[in-house]
């Protein structure tokens, strides 16, 4: 969010905008949507100017913690700073140019590492071989890693994420008038804030509570909210993963549209021709590995279990090893903010094993382990601790990309140095 007004301006980043009045003098925008950079909604100059922000407030935090650590820390101002920009599985190639090409815009960058969420997400988790399960904001994808390889064939995307949860929950909440008792009357930013902590603290798929009423409470900037919610609106609105057509009724519009995707050049074209034969015909190339870019299919409602289980399935038919099935199903990694949701990981769980049988006729009984973020880390944040240990590992330490580089071969320099294909 910018403010209209204020000069020079002033923008807020993470939270604080879904806390401000409808009505303040600030214009709210959205960089990314869906993984992919949101040009059906703004112009690209402000799209730069946003992630400008975001990146100089990152980059600041970053700087702040490293003070409070050291209090004699010289100025990390004068020294610079190394960035991993974890890249969502969506993005084109001039979606990663430009986001890139944002961040050298700051003075104190002097390196940039790129690299996919789903490869990132595996080495938090501290897995080689593993399906990745990320439940975003704006949308959700599987994708199987195998020996830190994405495997293109098991990409999928799912046109919803807690974004379409909350909608789901907000509806419901409105309906058994959750907030219609409160004195002044709740604004909308303060609903807002009532829906997002009902999904973060209380919102579950366990439907064995029946008769549990829940309170919670909200903080906002100006008071203290209490609300008491009933079991039905917390497990219907997680539920709606599973049944996704409950979160395109519950969106006001179609989940299913979708922003429309810019051709990539006739060059990258046939460099992915070539590596999509290279890729099937010797899975691995130990050269170059962890994943390449590929538009991925677009199963928009299908349930989340679903497809978990065929994105096993053709990762099964593509590679050719006798424990994959097994190794994959062992290790089924969920991340994203929406994957904390109580009992959520659990669910998945037993409903890709309920869906094994009619996948795999010869499946008997399986072992399937759904994890839901690292040993010592949430979801939410596992994909950026994965960018920093694949950053430090002595075999990637060529994929940096100096801002030197960069001036020099732009987005060549990806191509050359990114640590999948390009």
């Amino acid at each position: 969010i910018v403010s209209r007004t204020e000069t020079p301006h002033y923008a807020l980043v993470g939270y604080e905008p879904s806390r401000l009045s409808p009505s303040a003098a600030y214009d709210v925008v959205r960089p990314i949507w869906r993984g992919r950079l949101n040009l059906a909604s703004a112009t690209m100059g402000s799209i730069r100017s946003a992630l400008q922000e975001i990146y100089a407030f990152a980059i600041d935090q970053s700087f702040r913690n490293a003070r409070k650590r050291d209090p004699d820390l010289q100025d990390p101002d004068k020294d610079g700073c190394y960035v991993i920009l974890v890249v969502p599985e969506e993005a084109t190639r001039s979606d990663v140019r430009e986001m890139v090409d944002v961040v050298f815009g700051d003075a104190r960058v002097k390196a940039v590492f790129v690299h996919h969420t789903s490869v990132c997400a595996a080495f938090g988790a501290g897995l080689s071989t593993c399906v990745v399960v990320d439940l975003g904001h704006s949308n959700s994808y599987v994708a199987c890693v195998d020996e830190g390889i994405v495997v293109p064939e098991s990409k999928m995307r799912l046109l919803y994420g807690g974004s379409h949860v909350s909608a789901v929950l907000r509806r419901l909440l409105k309906r058994y008038k959750a907030w219609d008792g409160l004195e002044p009357a709740a604004k909308p930013s303060e609903i807002n804030a009532i829906v997002e902590r009902v999904k973060e603290d209380i919102c579950s798929a366990n439907s064995d509570e029946n008769d549990t009423v829940f309170v919670t409470q909200a903080q906002t900037s100006s008071r203290v909210l209490r609300t008491q919610v009933g079991v039905g609106p917390l497990v219907s609105s997680s539920w709606g993963l599973f049944y996704p057509r409950l979160l395109n009724a519950a969106a006001g519009v179609p989940i299913t549209e979708l922003i429309p995707a810019e051709e990539d050049d006739l060059d990258s074209a046939y460099i992915d021709s070539l590596v999509d034969d290279s890729v099937r015909t010797v899975r691995g190339l130990a050269a170059k590995p962890l994943g390449y870019y590929q538009p991925l299919e677009d199963n928009g409602l299908m349930p989340l279990d679903d497809a978990v289980a065929l994105a096993v399935k053709r990762t099964v038919e593509v590679v050719v090893k006798n424990d994959t099935r097994k190794r994959l199903l062992g290790a089924i990694l969920m991340v994203g903010g929406c994957s904390e949701i109580k009992g959520l990981g659990t669910a998945l769980e037993e409903r890709v094993r309920n869906r094994l049988s009619t996948v795999f006729p010869d499946a008997t009984r399986e072992s399937v382990d759904v994890l839901v973020g690292g040993k010592d880390m949430p979801a939410s944040t596992l994909a950026w601790l994965g960018g920093s240990v694949a950053a430090q590992a002595e075999s990637l330490h060529d994929m940096w990309i100096t801002n030197k580089e960069w001036a020099a071969r732009d987005a060549r320099s990806i191509r050359e140095r990114g640590a999948f294909f390009w």
